[in-house]
């Protein structure tokens, strides 16, 4: 289920809480605990994942609500303790002594469950999953405009999704989260805006490099001339590395490279070589569609020579990293 559907249902028993966005998470948590009313210090029991025991979390559930009708249970980093106990029969446990008065919420943290576990095969066979995935633009958008709006500072829709982009959530080349925007939100605001608009934006949030860098590889690999150097353009301007940029292109070559040799291989074992993930293997199976093997073989004897010369030689690094950024777009395949 959507993380929103909390907000429209009453919830009782066990719950799993995943994705990647642990501010809405904890948004959720908040929610929940104003639901419990008096008495929140007893009514409210946080286990932390990574020390508590089984038993613990049985006496939590055996608790009865002190002057109330329910409690929460909270149990943060929730993959450390899954992983410590025999499933089917500590669930059984877990779930027979959980009343309904009880709301149970197991949180993933930093350790992952496997969607393959019986952990999580029962949660979503019972349909107790919320996710709390990466938002849209749009909702990113809403998230921007509302919290902003909560400050008395006005935002266009438009520009506040003009902002999440700028700092590149929703890029899955990068880790960017909801708890990046309210930073980002919280220096505006102590700025003493209280109208941002676009030029603000552009003016006072520095763009995320790392979003400049993958759509420059990604212009690269496609063999766009104009818009490789355009970026290319805007990665100095940033004060991004020439070293950096040809690090950046030379690994790429290798990936688009160990994935056309190993095109006859299966999958996984070439993404276990390469040491890359399901996501990026696909990329580079497009990318290496534009390129022949022996020209993904001289352009990377190329790029050892254009490092070498930068290195050695009183050759502008930018000029030599331009000129074969032009070769590598005009080959053809």
């Amino acid at each position: 289920m959507n993380y929103k559907e909390i907000y429209k249902k009453e919830l009782f028993g066990p719950y799993f809480f995943t994705g990647e966005e642990d501010l809405l998470k904890d948004n959720a948590t908040i929610y929940l605990k104003s639901k419990i009313g008096n008495f929140l210090d007893f009514n409210f029991i946080k286990l932390d994942g990574k020390s508590a025991s089984i038993s613990d979390l049985i006496n939590a559930c055996e608790r009865l609500p002190m002057m109330n009708d329910k409690k929460m249970i909270l149990i943060k980093d929730a993959g450390d303790f899954i992983s410590s106990f025999d499933f089917k029969k500590d669930l059984e446990k877990i779930v027979a002594s959980c009343p309904k008065d009880t709301i149970l919420i197991f949180q993933e943290g930093l350790s992952l469950i496997n969607k393959n576990n019986s952990f999580y095969k029962w949660f979503n066979k019972k349909d107790r999953i919320f996710e709390f995935s990466t938002l849209n633009p749009l909702d990113a958008g809403k998230y921007i405009s509302g919290y902003l709006k909560r400050k008395n500072i006005e935002i266009q829709f438009e520009d506040a999704k003009y902002l999440a982009q700028r700092l590149g959530y929703g890029s899955k080349n990068l880790d960017t989260n909801l708890f990046d925007i309210k930073s980002e939100l919280d220096k505006l605001a102590n700025m003493g805006f209280y109208c941002i608009k676009k030029e603000d934006i552009d003016l006072v949030v520095k763009e995320n490099i790392n979003l400049n860098i993958f759509d420059f590889l990604e212009a690269l690999a496609n063999r766009n001339i104009k818009k490789s150097l355009d970026i290319l353009e805007n990665l100095y301007n940033l004060n991004e590395s020439v070293s950096k940029i040809l690090a950046m292109v030379t690994r790429q070559n290798h990936m688009i490279l160990g994935v056309k040799l190993g095109l006859s291989d299966r999958s996984t074992d070439v993404m276990s070589i390469l040491g890359i993930g399901n996501y990026e293997y696909k990329k580079f199976i497009n990318y290496a569609k534009n390129f022949s093997k022996e020209e993904l073989i001289d352009i990377y004897r190329n790029l050892q020579d254009v490092d070498y010369k930068i290195k050695t030689s009183s050759e502008e690094e930018k000029i030599l990293l331009e000129r074969e950024i032009v070769k590598i777009c005009n080959k053809k395949g």
